[in-house]
């Protein structure tokens, strides 16, 4: 029997390492996309003078990419199962 189908035979095991670090990034990628989008906003707003609508602006855009994000990384980590 060749090994490729062995191996295609066992069970998948879930790697708990591979949990650990997806939920450990799931943290930076909230807290990265909401600093980028308000220090996009901050920026624009010092360069036209619209202080500090654009950076609200920027923080609930960036919360928002945040959450799409971690709605997807939840989605696929229950097609995993």
């Amino acid at each position: 029997m060749p090994q490729d189908e062995r191996e295609s035979d066992k069970p998948r095991r879930r790697q708990p390492l591979g949990g650990s670090i997806a939920l450990a990034s799931s943290g930076v990628i909230l807290a990265a996309s909401v600093g980028i989008g308000a220090g996009i906003g901050w920026y624009l707003d010092q360069r036209w003078g619209t202080d500090p609508w654009l950076a609200v602006v920027g923080l609930l855009l960036g919360s928002a990419a945040g959450f799409i994000e971690l709605w997807r990384m939840v989605q696929r980590s229950g097609d995993d199962d």
